[in-house]
């Protein structure tokens, strides 16, 4: 099977308008996977901005609840959150910015690994938010909120990144 030069060596220099040969390099192929664009990075920013948000405004209202007790003190008057769960939602929060910053494959680790957390998290705690086991003061609606970021997060961290690099 014979092969054109061109194949070989790249694209033949082209004439400009004074008959001089100019170098042209090839085009790289473009790629989804380098631009911000990208379903998991946009995932890790928003909803790592969702959870350094909603745990930075929470924080401050804890004056007065233990650390890590099963009642917590109520966010816009639905969701209840001690210390404890402030500072995870800051902790988590910044894990998915960083991968977001990071690239596309960091991003996608973070977003499924944290989805399962959380979708496990908010199951967990439809069973124990009762208990003195429930040192995060989950509530109905703070498991809703785990769950919701959760799927979210394993909606698109699931997608194959190969689909991305079409």
């Amino acid at each position: 099977m014979a092969t054109s030069i061109r194949h070989h060596i790249g694209p033949l220099p082209q004439l400009n308008s004074r008959t001089q040969f100019v170098y042209q390099p090839a085009p790289k192929p473009p790629t989804k996977l380098n631009k911000v664009g990208h379903h998991n990075v946009t995932a890790g920013y928003l909803l790592g901005a969702f959870m350094l948000l909603l745990g930075g405004i929470a924080l401050p209202l804890q004056h007065g609840v233990q650390f890590h007790g099963k009642n917590g003190e109520a966010i816009l008057g639905v969701l209840k959150m001690n210390p404890l769960l402030c500072f995870t939602y800051l902790g988590a929060g910044t894990l998915l910015v960083l991968a977001a910053w990071l690239g596309p494959l960091p991003a996608h680790i973070m977003n499924t690994l944290l989805g399962v957390l959380l979708v496990l998290i908010g199951v967990l705690g439809i069973f124990i938010w009762t208990s003195s086991a429930n040192i995060l003061a989950l509530s109905p609606a703070t498991n809703a909120v785990h769950v919701a970021i959760g799927t979210a997060l394993l909606i698109v961290g699931l997608r194959p990144i190969r689909a991305f690099n079409d």
